[in-house]
């Protein structure tokens, strides 16, 4: 019998790049490192039960990486997950993958830029909201994509006013005996918020807002290779937008609660006085929030049952006359300082 022997050095180095591509070694890795986690972290109290992927699935086609995303949803019952790219068109499949399984309000998503505009300049990240077209107004903007940050712009300028004014501002009212009903214009709708700011007593915070309407969003939002774009205009048009964001506003009683199906009641009991009256709300009652003060809309009531002899069931009236009336009947003229806050006293009732 003859026996052969082989050295090391005659041996010929294998390695899996001689056998595998790129993305089966991609494969093989994360399977080793899944597995590592199964092992190593398994009912360990003072481990965290988290895992951090950072471009995790970048050489992989993309009928493979989907296959993969779908290992990795495994573990998200038992671990939380931060998942990190930087390929867009990956982060958007992400997205719509996690809609897709129902999983959308059991997820974050943020986008992270650079704010400063020039490489000497220490980065400073900007996280950018997924849902707020007002962070990607600024993105944009430190991208230097000033047409993108318009359009974003004002798509958030058109939230924010909607936001404030009552329903019925924001629409065009049907014509008689049809139903259908249009959105107001942004040009029409900033009209309508500084006269409603004028209503309820509030100054105007965006006073510039018509003016950066017209050079700047309403041309940006278009292709018009004439357009100038000022940068300096944009970024004031931008921290015009953001001044919104300090309104707080409460809907006491939103537009669902408007109408014959739902009741409100206002009962004053003083002394031998009893009073009270129900009725419909016609509008929106909203309270707003501003630089240390809070201001109430107007609105109108529709009168189903009064004892107040100066108010006719089936008319209608502001609920601001109707509460300051009744006030004035059960606490007296003499006496402002004894009338209850309007909140307190009008309460929603069964029909």
């Amino acid at each position: 019998t003859e026996i052969y022997t082989l050295s090391l050095h005659d041996a010929l180095p294998i390695y899996p790049r001689s056998f595998f591509n790129e993305a089966m070694l991609t494969c093989m890795a994360v399977a080793m490192r899944f597995a590592v986690v199964d092992v190593m972290y398994q009912g360990d109290d003072d481990v965290a039960s988290a895992l951090f992927l950072d471009d995790l699935l970048i050489s992989l086609d993309m009928s493979t990486r989907l296959s993969v995303i779908d290992v990795i949803w495994a573990y998200q019952e038992k671990y939380q997950i931060l998942l990190f790219t930087h390929d867009y068109a990956f982060y958007d499949i992400l997205k719509s993958r996690i809609a897709d399984m129902g999983k959308k309000s059991e997820w974050l998503f943020r986008e992270m830029y650079r704010k400063d505009e020039t490489l000497a300049m220490i980065p400073t990240p900007l996280l950018v909201d997924d849902d707020s077209a007002y962070t990607k107004a600024l993105a944009y903007f430190c991208k230097n994509d000033y047409a993108a940050s318009a359009n974003a712009l004002r798509r958030e300028c058109e939230e924010q006013v909607k936001r404030l004014l009552p329903y019925n501002k924001t629409i065009i009212e049907s014509e008689k005996g049809c139903t259908w009903s249009m959105p107001q214009t942004l040009a029409n709708m900033i009209d309508g918020l500084k006269d409603f700011y004028r209503s309820i007593g509030m100054s105007n915070p965006t006073p510039n807002l018509h003016l950066y309407r017209e050079r700047i969003l309403n041309p940006l939002s278009h292709y018009d290779v004439r357009t100038a774009i000022y940068k300096d205009e944009l970024r004031k048009a931008i921290n015009e937008v953001r001044k919104f964001q300090d309104i707080e506003i409460e809907r006491i009683v939103p537009i669902k609660d408007c109408g014959f199906n739902v009741f409100y009641q206002i009962k004053m009991d003083k002394d031998d006085t009893h009073i009270f009256m129900k009725f419909n709300f016609c509008d929106e009652w909203l309270k707003y929030s501003y630089d240390g003060n809070e201001y109430y809309t107007k609105p109108h009531i529709l009168v189903r049952e009064t004892d107040v002899r100066e108010f006719t069931v089936g008319k209608v009236y502001t609920l601001g006359s109707v509460f300051n009336r009744m006030c004035k009947i059960a606490y007296g003229v003499e006496h402002p300082e004894l009338y209850p806050q309007i909140k307190d006293v009008v309460v929603e009732v069964e029909e």
